[in-house]
């Protein structure tokens, strides 16, 4: 009687999929072993390369061995899939996510590409590349800045009010008014303690990963990207130079104690300088 109790659920649950614009979630893995369903992930992301786009560009994206996905018949009532990969950097902090990765030949999206899309009923992509790099990926009129691995920099807001939390206790006890969620993006995921893996942010906070996830579909619906320009690295190179440059002739011309105020100023100004363009306009410069 139990396990009838949990098919019934289940069929609920895919009724629930088929008559909704709905996007189910995968990961893929990296350690060689197979994907736990030879029909997982089944829907290569339909893409265009623009001109001047070399098929090259795609050999630095993420090619990963398998992928680990929900029942079958759950994922073939709802249509769509996207994948919920993330990596930290080497201090653990997540800063970059994975638009695409390339899986048996094909291109697959991630979870926000993929809900975006369906959201906004774009059926194709565009890729945009440059020097054999992956420069932008195109969905309708989105152009979204990714680096040669096919990540994007996420743009972390310093706090989750905008999304709304609904708990599924309040769903289940049908308290949910269908007007409150009408029309908009939902995502399902849990955010209690010791069942959902929490994820170490820029901002030094420390959140969920459905919370990554919106953050992530939140940058792309708002086009709020960070930005590094192709000319970044010769702007850092010439800030080193022109420091040097001010730091010799204050050292030559000015008293020690004058001159190490003077340095640290500059130092401070070129710094909040990076800070202004990191926070304003979005631009990435590390001085």
């Amino acid at each position: 009687p139990g396990s009838d109790r949990f098919m019934d659920n289940d069929a609920i649950l895919a009724a629930a999929l088929e008559h909704s614009p709905a996007v189910m979630a995968y990961a893929f893995h990296f350690d060689g072993t197979p994907a736990t369903s030879p029909i997982c992930p089944s829907d290569p992301l339909r893409f265009e390369t623009l001109p001047g786009t070399e098929v090259t560009s795609l050999m630095n994206l993420y090619q990963p061995g398998g992928a680990v996905c929900s029942l079958p018949f759950l994922v073939d009532k709802a249509g769509a899939t996207g994948f919920i990969n993330m990596a930290a950097d080497d201090d653990g902090v997540i800063r970059r996510v994975p638009l695409v990765m390339r899986y048996q030949g094909g291109l697959y999206p991630s979870l926000a590409l993929r809900t975006l899309m369906r959201a906004k009923s774009i059926k194709q992509a565009g890729l945009v590349a440059r020097g054999g790099r992956l420069e932008r990926i195109t969905a309708g009129e989105i152009s979204i800045p990714v680096d040669g691995k096919g990540d994007v920099l996420l743009r972390m807001q310093a706090d989750d009010l905008p999304f709304e939390r609904i708990s599924a206790q309040d769903v289940l006890e049908e308290k949910v008014d269908r007007q409150r969620v009408a029309g908009r993006i939902l995502l399902v995921g849990t955010t209690a303690l010791g069942l959902a893996p929490y994820h170490a942010t820029p901002l030094g906070s420390l959140v969920p990963g459905v919370v990554y996830h919106a953050q992530m579909i939140d940058n792309l619906q708002n086009l709020r990207f960070f930005l590094v320009p192709s000319w970044q690295r010769w702007l850092e190179l010439a800030l080193i130079a022109l420091f040097g440059l001010v730091s010799a002739f204050l050292v030559s011309w000015a008293q020690s104690l004058t001159s190490f105020f003077l340095l640290l100023m500059t130092a401070i100004a070129v710094w909040y300088g990076a800070a202004w363009m990191t926070i304003s306009p979005g631009i990435i410069v590390s001085p």
